[in-house]
């Protein structure tokens, strides 16, 4: 998937920092869904971004929201067979060491969720 979004991304990057009527310096990108998951990539490629805006997509990696879907699920329908469950992916999300994420970028990120806009706490890489 990165190799499919992120190239294009970056290629329209570049050229908005050279118009003279944009502040090269407060560059973001915004994306939308899955748009949302590859713009820290994309800033990530491109280090003049200034910051990232996720708009209904995920901000945290894959293995967390595993984790936290498994934890709902869970509370749910309390019992030994949701916590071995809920025991079993949170084993399994250690494993990960996630590529990227918003709060690693060292500009602001921010992510729409229900209707408001939140900033991606730092340091939760």
């Amino acid at each position: 998937m990165t190799r499919e979004y992120v190239p294009h991304a970056v290629a329209a990057v570049r050229p908005l920092r050279e118009e003279p009527h944009v502040d090269a310096a407060r560059v973001f990108v915004a994306g939308h869904s899955m748009g949302g998951k590859m713009a820290p990539r994309v800033a990530e490629t491109e280090p003049s971004v200034a910051g990232v805006v996720i708009l209904a997509g995920d901000a945290e990696p894959m293995h967390r929201e595993a984790v936290r879907v498994v934890g709902h699920l869970a509370a749910l329908d309390p019992g030994p067979r949701s916590e071995m469950a809920l025991a079993e992916i949170t084993r399994q999300a250690t494993t990960v060491e996630p590529r990227c994420h918003p709060a690693r970028l060292g500009g602001p990120a921010l992510r729409s969720a229900c209707g408001r806009l939140h900033r991606v706490p730092d340091g939760r890489a």
